[in-house]
């Protein structure tokens, strides 16, 4: 486990995950650069959602990754946004997950407007937010891309809530990080 920055880009490396490695070598021939959940999902057409299994894989994955990212302080002081979307969330060969770090600089000059509908709803450039405010728009933005990488319809009533939790209009009631931990663990 360990983190590198270069450039406008920090990345989380993880522990393979078995749901996700099989996935990846399944759809993708190798060429150096990982691919990204947006990559996975119009790769073939005949995947256009995850299933539940590489669901849980992901959340899990990600889920440590946030964990390490505020541990490191990778994001509190520096102009980055809350943000996690298909395109930047990225799988290795070995089922790793790298979250890629989006900096409010690079996202004003490459108009990243379909990003805003993954940002949580209480986000504000410049404005000033606790740890735990700053920690609930992450999970705001990755329970968004989850939500919108699966297909609702064909999942348990377990996951369904975890990602409804995620996704809460309201930061006091939106799932804090500790309870993700939690209730991934089993998923591990």
């Amino acid at each position: 486990m360990g983190a590198t920055e270069k450039g406008f880009c920090r990345t989380v490396h993880y522990h393979p995950s078995p749901s996700l490695l099989s996935t990846c070598e399944t759809y993708f021939a190798w060429d150096g650069s990982p691919p990204t959940l947006l990559d996975l999902l119009t790769s073939k057409p005949a995947i256009r959602s995850l299933a539940e299994h590489e669901a849980w894989a992901l959340l899990c994955q990600s889920v440590q990754a946030l964990q390490d990212l505020f541990l490191s302080d990778g994001v509190s002081s520096k102009q980055c946004l809350p943000l996690v979307t298909p395109a930047t969330l990225e799988l290795s060969g070995r089922g790793k997950v790298r979250l890629q770090l989006v900096w409010m600089a690079t996202a004003l000059e490459n108009r990243k407007v379909d990003a805003i509908d993954y940002l949580a709803p209480e986000y504000r450039h410049g404005r000033k937010c606790t740890d735990t405010d700053n920690e609930k728009m992450w999970i705001f933005s990755l329970g968004e891309t989850l939500k919108r990488s699966i297909s609702t319809s064909n999942i348990s009533t377990e996951l369904r809530q975890v990602l409804s939790y995620m996704t809460r209009t309201h930061i006091s009631s939106r799932a804090s990080l500790m309870y993700l931990l939690d209730v991934s663990n089993p998923h591990l």
